[in-house]
This record gives structure tokens, sequence and C-alpha cells, in this order.
């Protein structure tokens, strides 16, 4: 565990040569316990609650917490120009625990679907590409990014979604 400024953070460091992502019909998931003391401040950059990327650089998975509390991911490379979502039916209160689940898989169409989980309640989902596969080496971190800023394929858009997990499909 180190600290970067104010932030403290766990490097995993190198996970290996493995398959990232998962084939699409497998899905990955990630899960964390959350408590935050302050979201950022407006106008901030977002605090990294995952990291995930290959040493080339090119595979990524980033978890985000945003200045309004909510919770982005942001995934490359897709088929899109931007593989991101912020879930919109859900945010961050100050000082309180959350346990933490991003799921990214296809839906029965075949398309991208990522889902939020809360408490093990499903709070927000939406279509996200699935990230193209490959073996690669993967360095991880919680609280920081492990990735360069730089690349275009992960440009901010205004991808959100506001679905609730009644309007979520299983």
């Amino acid at each position: 565990a180190s600290r970067s400024g104010r932030r403290p953070y766990v490097q995993l460091g190198t996970l290996g040569e493995r398959t990232w992502p998962p084939p699409s019909k497998s899905g990955y998931a990630v899960a964390l316990w959350l408590r935050v003391q302050r979201t950022p401040a407006p106008g901030t950059a977002p605090l990294y609650l995952f990291s995930l990327c290959s040493k080339t650089h090119v595979h990524r998975l980033e978890l985000l917490l945003l200045p309004s509390g909510r919770v982005r991911i942001r995934v490359a490379p897709t088929s899109k120009r931007s593989g991101q979502l912020t879930f919109d039916g859900f945010r961050v209160d100050r000082s309180r625990w959350y346990h933490l689940c991003v799921a990214h898989g296809t839906d029965e169409r075949g398309g991208g679907l990522c889902r939020l989980y809360v408490d093990g309640i499903l709070r927000s989902a939406g279509p996200l590409a699935y990230p193209f596969s490959r073996i690669c080496s993967l360095s991880a971190a919680f609280g920081v990014s492990v990735a360069p800023h730089d690349d275009v394929t992960l440009r901010p858009t205004s991808s959100s979604v506001s679905s609730s997990a009644s309007s979520a499909s299983s």
C-alpha cells in the first residue's frame, strides 16, 4: 500500500499473462468494498476505484468514482469510439460502506451489457460494447490508475444510463 498525495492506493502489480477480457459468453465481474470520506470535488479528477491494464496499455478496465458520486466504467479496446458507461441509478454517500459489483458480458442478442450491483441489488444497467479479447500481461491497482491517460479510445462522452433494476434484463 502506498499514498499518492492524500489518496491511499494498493498496487497489485503484475497478474501475469492471461486472456483479457474473458470470452464474452463468460463475461467478467469486479467486486469491491467501498467507503469514502468525501467524493472528489466538482471540477476535479475522478477517484480510481479499480484499474486493470495490459503491458502495452491497449487492453484496460477502469472503475471510477465521479465528483457527482456516480460510478463509471471504462474499457478498451472496443468496436465503439468510446467504451464507457456512467451508472446513473446510484450515487455514493459519504462515510457509508457499500459492496459494489460491476458485471460485464453480453445480453441475449449478443450486445454488450454492463450491470452495477450495490449491496447485492441490481441498481443500474446499460449497453457497453464488450472489449476485444487477447492474451496479454496485466497489472492492476485499487485507488490509482495503472494506465496512461493520453489514449483517445477512452475519450469522455455523454453516454450514461439511468435505468433501474426493474428495467434491466437479467
